[in-house]
C-alpha cells in the first residue's frame, strides 16, 4: 500500500473531520453494535456537523455491458471521499479491495476504511489505484 506523507495527504482536512465523526460516534455508543446502527449514528453526526453526504450509494457491477449485480458503498461525503464502515476486530483483504473498486468506479481519489472494534475506532486511508504505464 502507498504511504502518504503528512504534508501531502489527499483531502487532509475533510478526512480528519470524517474520522473525528467516527470517534465521536464510538465515544457515545461504545462497542458491540451492529453496523447499521453505527451507520445511522454516523449519518446523524454528519448532519449535525453540516457535511453533505450520500448514504448507501449504489455501485453497479457490469460484465460486457450487462448488469450482473449491485453493491452499496456506505457513504460518499462531500462528493469527494468514499467511506466504508466495518465492525469487528480486523480489516480483511476483501475490505481493501472493496474500497479500491469503489474508488475506481466512482472516480474518487480517497477512501476511508473505518473499523469499529472493541477497543476503539481504527482507520485506513486508501488511495485510488492507478494503472501502471507499460513501456
Amino acid at each position: 500500500m502507498v504511504e502518504e506523507k503528512q504534508e501531502t495527504l489527499v483531502h487532509k482536512e475533510l478526512s480528519y473531520q470524517i474520522i473525528g465523526v467516527c470517534f465521536s460516534v464510538w465515544n457515545e455508543l461504545g462497542n458491540g453494535h451492529k453496523e447499521k446502527f453505527i451507520q445511522r449514528a454516523i449519518e446523524t453526526e454528519l448532519v449535525r456537523q453540516g457535511l453533505h453526504f450520500k448514504r448507501e450509494v449504489p455501485a453497479t457491477l457490469r460484465y460486457k455491458g450487462i448488469t450482473i449485480g449491485h453493491a452499496f458503498l456506505d457513504f460518499l461525503i462531500e462528493d469527494t471521499v468514499v467511506v466504508e464502515i466495518k465492525v469487528g476486530e480486523r480489516f480483511k483483504n476483501q475490505d481493501y479491495i472493496q474500497v479500491k473498486n469503489y474508488l475506481t468506479q466512482f472516480n474518487k481519489e480517497l477512501g476511508l476504511l473505518i473499523r469499529f472494534g472493541q477497543t476503539g475506532v481504527f482507520h485506513k486511508r486508501i488511495l485510488k489505484p492507478y494503472a501502471f504505464l507499460h513501456l
